[in-house]
């Protein structure tokens, strides 16, 4: 949570609200407040695994943590 006491509020109220269209305006508010506040939000974080044969030369990884096989040597 961020650090905004009325972001808080709501999220205690829709914890023991039961109706859910009282429950979904609740949220709908939270997600406002979300959005006003944070410019983007990563859904995925995909962890960068680097892992390759002996027989694999010439490979290395770059900036961008992706895998990127042109220019890599051969294998044999």
């Amino acid at each position: 949570m961020w650090e905004d006491n009325e972001a808080a509020a709501l999220v205690s109220l829709a914890t023991v609200e039961s109706e859910p269209e009282k429950r979904k305006a609740l949220f709908d508010r939270l997600h406002e407040k979300m959005l006003d506040w944070v410019p983007t939000v990563s859904v995925f974080s995909y962890p960068r695994v680097h892992v390759m044969s002996t027989k694999l030369t010439g490979y290395e990884p770059w900036a961008l943590a992706y895998p990127r096989f042109w220019l890599a040597g051969p294998v044999e």
